[in-house]
């Protein structure tokens, strides 16, 4: 069992650490889910997403721009102010609301606390999302972007896989290697515990702060992919394909055509005019499709895999 040292070097630490509650947001369908560090504020209906929506939004002033800690974002007047009031417990006028566009000064000057969690109000598939990235932060060690994605929402306690210079997994530890010979390490657990075998405290510490689980223990280990054997084989596949194409008398671009009674092919423009038409016959348009099928011999490698683990252990973390 291998046992992490919580005495980690800070040297990841950023301006995370000594902003006081930055402001998160996450825009998803046509709105915009706002936090204040791990507190959740609103949403608001928001243009962002669409740039026609935006425009037309702007061209009947129903919209507003307002800075999100540096990230400027087109929302609805109305749906804005209904959040500025519910927040400061005021009575501010639409007209007024072009006063409280630096959305820091408004989170500052709240009454409300806060009505949960930002992963809490986000659907489960924007939150889902946003743990991939989390992952995939956590595994380069990019503190800035795994700080900011876990304030937008992201999910925070599900186990996956750092595979190193294979990225990382989130079924099993072999999804999508290629059939041939591997040894890399391991590490199966939770964002918390990933953060650690990092090295990164701040990111541990933020994921602490938000409310993930740091009790699950994880597991370490070498995985091992060996080609056993190679097999080559031929497999006849059937191939169907419809052709479509018009009888020998009619072309696409012909215009519609008689007969005479002597069997002369006459345009139709001349018809009225052409006093030998006994009847008049359309020749037909209707296409004939053919059914064609093939079978050809395709060859086919299959590989006889063998994956295992090596030198497996435990992690947990020792205060």
């Amino acid at each position: 069992m291998v046992e992490l040292d919580t005495k980690i070097n800070t040297s990841n630490s950023n301006n995370f650490e000594n902003n006081i509650e930055p402001i998160y947001t996450t825009s998803s369908n046509e709105r915009t889910y706002i936090a204040a560090g791990k507190n959740y504020l609103g949403d608001v209906n928001s243009y962002s997403d669409n740039f026609v929506l935006e425009f037309f939004a702007w061209l009947f002033r129903l919209s507003i721009n307002v800075n999100f800690d540096g990230q400027n974002i087109s929302v609805n007047k109305k749906s804005y102010l209904k959040l500025v009031n519910k927040l400061t417990e005021k009575d501010i006028k639409i007209k007024d609301i072009k006063n409280y566009t630096f959305f820091k000064n408004v989170a500052n000057s709240r009454t409300v606390e806060s009505f949960g969690l930002m992963r809490d109000h986000i659907s489960s598939s924007d939150s889902n999302y946003l743990f991939g990235e989390l992952a995939k932060a956590i595994s380069s060690n990019n503190t800035n972007q795994a700080c900011k994605l876990i304030g937008q929402g992201a999910s925070l306690d599900q186990v996956y896989y750092d595979r190193g210079e294979y990225g990382v997994s989130f079924k099993s530890d072999n999804v999508g290697l290629d059939k041939k010979n591997y040894r890399f390490k391991v590490v199966k657990a939770n964002p918390f515990l990933q953060a650690h075998v990092k090295n990164n405290t701040v990111i541990a510490k933020k994921l602490e702060e938000f409310g993930a689980n740091t009790t699950n223990e994880g597991e370490e280990y070498t995985f091992n992919r060996v080609i056993k054997g190679v097999k080559h084989t031929t497999e006849i596949v059937k191939e169907t394909k419809y052709k479509t194409h018009f009888p020998e008398d009619f072309t696409r671009n012909r215009a519609p055509t008689f007969v005479d009674r002597e069997g002369h092919v006459i345009p139709e423009a001349r018809v009225e005019s052409h006093r030998n038409i006994s009847q008049s016959v359309r020749i037909s348009k209707t296409p004939v499709i053919t059914k064609e099928t093939t079978f050809k011999a395709v060859p086919r490698t299959t590989f006889d895999t063998g994956d295992f683990k090596t030198d497996a252990c435990m992690i947990k973390l020792e205060y």
